[in-house]
Formats: structure tokens, sequence, C-alpha cells
């Protein structure tokens, strides 16, 4: 049995429906208070949906309403711009990380 690797978690992207490990992609998540925020951590607690950390896939997301149907719940126009910040960010330190190594 030393030979079997442990399975890695899969999730879907609400922009591209392509389906990839779950440590690759961005979570947004629905806060038991009803708010919508970008968790790094991956354990808040909420209904989740995750996103590749890709622009066209954040963009393609919000535009088409995926994000908001992933959350089920209505999302202003003000939070989706706010996200949408918060994972472009998201994006850009992932990538100062990965050029520092």
């Amino acid at each position: 049995m030393a030979g079997k690797q442990k399975r890695q978690p899969q999730r879907s992207c609400v922009g591209c429906r392509e389906v990839k490990n779950k440590k690759e992609m961005l979570r947004v998540v629905r806060t038991t208070v009803g708010s919508v925020e970008y968790d790094p951590s991956g354990k808040k607690s909420g209904r989740g949906t995750y996103v590749c950390p890709a622009k066209e896939c954040i963009d393609a997301a919000i535009s088409r309403g995926a994000l908001a149907r992933a959350l089920a719940m209505p999302v202003s126009r003000t939070e989706l711009e706010e996200m949408r910040r918060a994972l472009y960010e998201a994006i850009s330190q992932t990538t100062l990380e990965k050029d520092n190594i």
C-alpha cells in the first residue's frame, strides 16, 4: 500500500467549468451573515464556490451571473466589483510568491 497516493479533492470552476484540484483554485464564500467574501484559507463557514486563478474565469463568473447562482443569493454590483478586486489581488500575490521562489 506504500504506492497509493491520497486523492486530491476536485472542484469545478464557476467561470470556465473545468475541474481542478481544490488547492489550485480560489474560494468565494457566502458567510452565515449573508456577506460575500474571498476565502484564502478555504475554511470559512458558509456556502462556498470556486474559481480558477485567472482573470478570464473571474470575469466570466461575474458577468454571466454564475457566482451569484452558485452562492444561491443575489449579489450587488458593488459586492461583485469588490470581489473582482480581491480575487485579482489574490492572483497577483500568488504570482509574486511564485516569482520569489
